[in-house]
């Protein structure tokens, strides 16, 4: 397998720690603290791409949720004032998704396999009285509905990588060995 290039910004504690020659993890519990009850949303998607990603490219001991990387340094946020970092990755360490598709994910709504599945479960929602997919995850009545779209979520990782500009990925630790010169 081949390696990709990918871009990701990190802290500069992190940053220092890479350079130096450690291999870091994301801790669960960091993230938990970080995003606490304000980040409900985010810690339920990243829930589950943590899960799919467990199913799809085993931990190792240690590697608890995985760091997001981009396909193109302007994917990481061109004025983040964390450190860019451009990575040469082995391919079969990365799990590779569209990052508008992990935009909707993160909104919590539903990821049709086409058009007409789109509009199917529009029309469902709108038939139970509900306003917007995200409704589901906050209101005790719709569990049904919830398992949907959390189910519809694993087409995220269907079909080829997109371009460069929209390429996410995601790999369970970081590797000193993957520094590559900007």
């Amino acid at each position: 397998m081949s390696d990709l290039i990918l871009w990701t910004r990190q802290e500069e504690a992190l940053a220092a720690r890479l350079r130096a020659g450690e291999t870091c993890r994301v801790r669960r519990a960091y993230v938990e603290r970080k995003y606490g009850a304000s980040g409900a949303n985010f810690l339920t998607a990243y829930g589950f791409f943590a899960a799919e990603m467990a199913r799809r490219i085993p931990p190792q001991p240690g590697e608890e949720l995985p760091y997001w990387l981009h396909g193109t340094a302007a994917g990481t946020g061109l004025f983040a004032a964390a450190p860019l970092l451009r990575l040469r990755v082995p391919r079969g360490e990365c799990l590779l998704f569209d990052a508008r598709r992990w935009n909707r994910v993160l909104n919590l709504e539903y990821l049709g396999a086409d058009a007409a599945d789109e509009r199917r479960f529009a029309a469902e929602l709108a038939r139970q009285g509900v306003p917007r997919a995200e409704a589901v995850f906050r209101l005790p009545f719709y569990p049904l509905l919830r398992r949907e779209i959390t189910a519809s979520w694993a087409l995220l990782f269907a079909g080829p990588p997109p371009a460069p500009a929209y390429l996410g990925a995601a790999v369970w630790r970081l590797d000193p060995a993957w520094l590559a010169p900007a």
